[in-house]
């Protein structure tokens, strides 16, 4: 076996409100590789000095710029590729290339993951402190609709499959702008693309996925739903908003769409924190009830809590030891 690297940078585009990432935010110690303020071409960043500093890590395997602690494949080498894989073609003949020609100047990613717009029809205390619903009149619209038409623009352009991820920043059927682009992809100029959803499933409803005829036909879709909790009183504390009924009424709707194979996996989500770790046998007793997959994560700290009330919340010193899920 050779040794061990991580294709994620050459390959993961995330875009938060401002900054953007060759990875998880989380899994890298939020070393980003540029801002997004002016309207700049996202695939300039995309190739940055700072984004090359990171691939150069990949290459020499010191993961120099990685949490140790939060990445799930440094957690699990298993998750790590195998160099040697990479060079025979395994994952390809772009990563090949790549990896024989020790390249950080890269082509395009294939995944990107969406998070520029955090709104979201609820305001759980683990991500938020109050509703965040970007409209028209928003001081930051018009510079997301223009980095919104760039992903548009490339996800039809590309000749590649292209995968898109949206959103572990807010819900995507609560924005006006992701719920815009997912009415805008066009599979006829673009048959290879695969779409994971990640969202609070209050509005993932039949009057909102007939409104979303166009992506039935991706090549893959999946989602990602989160719970956070088991009962409905605890769904009260950790999914400030939300709507227990409506959201088990969804779930049964969500699982009939895998009858006709328009969705092809669906995954239940808990961050695990002081008020919902006993109900995860409950949590995942639901997701089984519907044949789904189950993620459990601890809680990161989003600027949402003070030390105390973090340190509470994460049943320990406080420190930064879990994911969101996110990304």
């Amino acid at each position: 076996m050779g040794r061990k690297t991580c294709i994620r940078p050459f390959v993961f585009l995330e875009l938060q409100e401002d900054k953007v990432f060759n990875c998880c935010p989380a899994w890298i110690d939020d070393h980003f590789i540029g801002d997004y303020i002016s309207g700049e071409n996202i695939f300039e960043i995309w190739n940055s000095l700072a984004s090359q500093a990171i691939r150069k890590t990949m290459f020499d395997g010191s993961f120099l710029f990685c949490n140790r602690t939060l990445c799930p494949k440094l957690q699990d080498e298993a998750l790590l590729e195998d160099e040697d894989d990479i060079l025979a073609g395994k994952y390809g003949d772009k990563l090949r290339e790549i990896f024989a020609g020790r390249q950080t100047v890269v082509p395009p990613p294939d995944h990107l993951n969406l998070c520029y717009d955090l709104s979201c029809n609820l305001t759980c205390p683990s991500c938020r402190t109050e509703l965040i619903n970007v409209r028209e009149d928003h001081p930051k619209y018009e510079l997301k609709r223009r980095l919104q038409e760039q992903m548009i623009e490339f996800i039809h352009d590309t000749e590649r499959p292209i995968r898109i991820s949206l959103t572990g920043s807010g819900d995507p059927f609560a924005s006006r702008l992701f719920f815009e682009f997912l009415g805008r992809i066009d599979l006829r100029r673009n048959p290879n693309i695969t779409l994971t959803l990640q969202t609070n499933g209050i509005m993932f409803d039949k009057a909102h996925w007939d409104r979303l005829t166009n992506i039935y036909g991706c090549t893959y879709i999946d989602a990602y739903i989160s719970l956070d909790a088991g009962s409905e009183a605890t769904y009260k504390q950790t999914r400030r908003g939300g709507n227990w009924g409506k959201l088990i009424n969804n779930l049964a709707f969500i699982a009939r769409l895998r009858d006709p194979g328009v969705l092809k996996y669906v995954r239940l989500d808990m961050v695990v924190q002081d008020n919902n770790f006993r109900e995860i046998n409950d949590f995942i007793g639901i997701a089984q009830k519907h044949d789904f997959a189950c993620y459990l994560m601890r809680i990161v700290n989003w600027g949402t809590f003070s030390e105390d009330e973090f340190r509470q919340k994460n049943g320990s010193s406080g420190d930064r030891v879990g994911g969101s899920g996110g990304s």
